[in-house]
């Protein structure tokens, strides 16, 4: 999933690449000598940067002046792909408000330039009774590492009806706060005055490279392979999950992939860091216990076979006698957990098996988890007439 934001000028889409950080913030507006809101303001601070690429930094400016210079817009919306995020209100039409490039020197021309853009909009309400009167702000934003994140705070005023937080309530249920596709909730919390008139919220979520289960509030995973003195793939998964418990167990059991077997598993609760610690190594097995098979054929095809005879008083004469046995070998090596694993079936017909060895591989002892790896290797030589097919 990406974010994306586009805006329309009348004329033309203008999409902004790469995504830049949207601040928004939302405001009353009261008439003059009036002590009730009229309407809401919604203003956009877009701060992002234009790189160089396939398209050059100069080029670049350009069709960000071509989407800007016009001072109004007819649209502007966050995309979650192609989900609405957010839309900015159209009533009265959208104000570009400024458009500045802040920095101007250095690297500014050679390899990015940085721009600034805010946008206004106005959503004339008439809920301020039911809703009160609030002032938010949402940001969306993504990090380096590719984490997305939207922070969500502000505060509502209830003068009049002095119930603050069940507004906030109903404020964040209608715009549909408590949740974001994909993301995860790790911060959902509020405080009010002793009037209840006063009360400020924050609400953040984060878009992980794997979306957790819910409950879950932040966790630090990492994921290391190596292959072990048999040639075993091993895995290791280690880190944290923060949040309930339950939530932590079932996070750590979805980030185990199907088909293997865990070898080692240790799991520690650190009950008033409200953290569970986790190790876990595993291998990916083909069936059964079975976690290692490689196999390898070889096939010497039959020929016409020839002597040299000798003559008296000239050169050896070379002469056909028959056909050389045909001969084709299977030679492998499976591996199992706990036992000696059966050799494989042959992958000739038995009538013409000549030659059978079997070696087995001593087990692995100093494992985690005390799960030895027993190996066996086999040869089978089989004799043909005539070549055999694969």
């Amino acid at each position: 999933m990406a974010l994306i934001l586009k805006t329309h000028n009348g004329t033309d889409f203008y999409t902004h690449i790469p995504h830049p950080t949207v601040s928004i913030r939302v405001e009353p507006v009261h008439p003059d000598d009036v002590n009730e809101v009229f309407e809401f303001k919604h203003i956009w601070t877009i701060s992002g940067v234009l790189v160089a690429g396939a398209t050059s930094i100069q080029t670049q400016v350009a069709a960000l002046h071509v989407a800007y210079d016009v001072g109004t817009l007819q649209s502007a919306q966050i995309l979650d792909d192609v989900t609405p995020l957010e839309t900015l209100p159209t009533d009265g039409g959208l104000k570009i408000t400024s458009f500045e490039f802040p920095e101007g020197k250095g690297p500014e021309w050679a390899t990015k330039r940085e721009y600034k853009i805010v946008i206004e909009g106005l959503d004339h309400t008439s809920v301020v009774d039911s809703l009160g009167e609030y002032t938010y702000t949402i940001v969306y934003s993504t990090n380096q590492s590719g984490i997305q994140a939207r922070t969500i705070s502000g505060t509502l005023k209830d003068i009049k009806g002095k119930s603050s937080v069940a507004k906030y309530n109903t404020l964040k249920s209608n715009q549909s706060w408590s949740t974001w596709s994909g993301a995860n909730l790790l911060t959902d919390s509020y405080s009010s005055n002793k009037d209840n008139t006063i009360c400020n919220f924050t609400v953040l979520h984060q878009k992980y490279w794997l979306a957790y289960t819910p409950g879950v509030t932040n966790a630090d995973i990492s994921v290391e392979e190596r292959v072990d003195s048999q040639g075993v793939r091993r895995y290791r998964a280690s880190g944290w999950f923060e949040g309930t418990e339950g939530s932590c167990i079932a996070a750590i059991n979805i980030l185990m992939p199907g088909g293997v077997v865990i070898l080692n598993n240790t799991i520690t609760r650190k009950k008033y860091a409200n953290r569970t610690l986790f190790s876990l190594e595993y291998v990916y097995k083909r069936n059964s216990d079975i976690i290692f098979l490689q196999e390898n054929l070889s096939i010497q095809s039959s020929i016409p076979d020839f002597v040299f005879k000798r003559v008296l008083g000239g050169r050896p004469i070379k002469q056909f006698t028959s056909y050389t046995v045909a001969r084709a070998i299977q030679t492998g090596v499976i591996k199992r957990l706990q036992q000696y694993p059966s050799a494989p079936a042959p992958h000739w017909s038995a009538s013409f098996l000549k030659y059978k060895q079997l070696t087995k591989i001593s087990p692995e002892q100093n494992i985690s988890g005390n799960r030895a790896i027993y190996g066996l290797a086999y040869t089978y030589t089989f004799e043909f007439s005539s070549s055999p097919v694969w």
